[in-house]
């Protein structure tokens, strides 16, 4: 019989976080399958190497084309997701660390609320500094606190337009979750041509929440590296949202077909969508206020120091990284 979990690791470069997090899930003799997606420009692994080198663990490998616009990632996602026996997928950026407790929690849950779409546990923010090099992968490792404090909530209400009125207490990346409504939200994704992950979170923070409710635990779910300088997040301006496409395709195409599937009269379909859609202009309203012009020049001078450091390379560096990784407490 397959395991209920896996981990799913999408890899886009930062090669030196991937045999950081491998090595950490090696040290935790972690009991779930992972399967590295890789969408690199080059390729850095082979399943028989990682196999070899991370005997405790359980790696299914795939090389994808490079993930050069939001499509590639997309379809990577979806290639992955048909891949994959599992029921339930938990994402892990390679620039995070996993509790394995947690998995065993959020089992537990699906298990006995069949209700429940999502799981979700607490998320600790850590930074890594170091003077000399231009990635953070090693250095002074330092815990800083929860990442969303009060805001991470159960979302336990009966009805689907309170539930998704609660959107912002979901945080779905970090949860443990339906495979079945990750592969709807992808599937969509592609339909609807999202450009960025601010496009596809109107489709990740409302599916889930129109199938069922999210439990939240106290387990700590992982470890978040906040200051990592090449995430995906940090390059993506407010302005690259194409706001008419959200409101007109993803909500009222493709959200409204999902809410016909459940049956619901017209007029809750209606208060449903109109929700999503003060969600969406408040969103789009907060976004017109930030200076992206500051950011742009925030993140270039960034890139020149980047440039500038020393490249680190942790391939044959396993006393280093095991070093870091003992200080990792859940």
């Amino acid at each position: 019989m397959g395991s209920l979990v896996t981990i799913l690791v999408p890899l886009k470069g930062r090669t030196n976080f991937t045999y950081r997090l491998l090595a950490q899930l090696n040290t935790v003799k972690l009991k779930f399958p992972i399967f590295i997606a890789d969408g690199s420009i080059y390729k850095d692994f082979s399943e028989t190497r990682l196999k070899n080198k991370y005997k405790q663990l359980n790696i299914k490998y795939k090389k994808f084309k490079y993930d050069k616009e939001f499509k590639d990632f997309i379809n990577k996602m979806i290639v992955s997701l048909k891949k994959i026996k599992s029921e339930y997928i938990f994402f892990l950026p390679n620039d995070d660390f996993l509790n394995p407790k947690f998995i065993d929690d959020a089992i537990k849950i699906f298990k006995s609320k069949k209700d429940v779409t999502v799981v979700g546990g607490e998320v600790i923010n850590f930074n890594v500094k170091n003077q000399f090099f231009n990635d953070n992968s090693l250095g002074i490792f330092k815990i800083l606190g929860s990442q969303y404090k009060q805001k991470n909530k159960s979302i336990k209400d009966n009805l689907i337009f309170k539930r998704v009125k609660k959107y912002g207490q979901l945080f779905p990346w970090e949860t443990l979750i339906e495979k079945k409504i990750l592969q709807k939200i992808f599937n969509i994704a592609k339909l609807a041509n999202c450009k960025n992950y601010h496009e596809l979170n109107w489709l990740y923070n409302t599916l889930p929440l129109i199938y069922g409710k999210k439990i939240k635990l106290n387990t700590v779910s992982i470890l978040r590296q906040n200051n990592t300088i090449t995430s995906a997040g940090k390059t993506l301006l407010f302005n690259d949202v194409d706001y008419e496409k959200v409101n007109k395709i993803i909500l009222n195409k493709y959200i409204k077909k999902e809410l016909k599937k459940l049956n619901l009269n017209k007029r809750n379909i209606i208060k449903i969508i109109d929700e999503i859609s003060v969600s969406i202009e408040k969103q789009k309203k907060r976004f017109k206020l930030l200076n992206t012009d500051q950011n742009f020049i925030k993140n270039i001078f960034k890139y020149i120091i980047y440039s500038l450091q020393k490249k680190q390379n942790l391939k044959n560096k396993d006393h280093e990284i095991n070093k870091l990784i003992s200080k990792i407490i859940f």
